[in-house]
């Protein structure tokens, strides 16, 4: 299974809610591999979410999870779409 399946099956599949560096140390990959395979899955139309979160010391992480993609963010699809990008 490559790294993007995996990363797949974590977030889109289980449903998971997890940062880069939780992904990165699952799957035994780096950080910045984590990244390119997300921008990939979404470039191929997952709609995956990084949404920040501030802890109680005031340090900021970012999870990845999924879900359905809103009507504005569905809007600025077809807008591109007519666009040509």
């Amino acid at each position: 299974m490559t790294l993007k399946q995996k990363i797949f099956t974590h977030l889109i599949v289980e449903g998971k809610k997890l940062t880069a560096a939780q992904l990165a140390t699952q799957l035994r990959t780096t950080q910045a591999a984590v990244r390119a395979r997300i921008s990939e899955l979404r470039r191929a139309g997952f709609v995956i979410y990084a949404n920040r979160q501030v802890n109680s010391k005031g340090q900021e992480k970012t999870f990845y999870t999924t879900g359905r993609p809103t009507r504005k963010l569905i809007a600025a699809g077809y807008r591109a779409l007519a666009l040509g990008l």
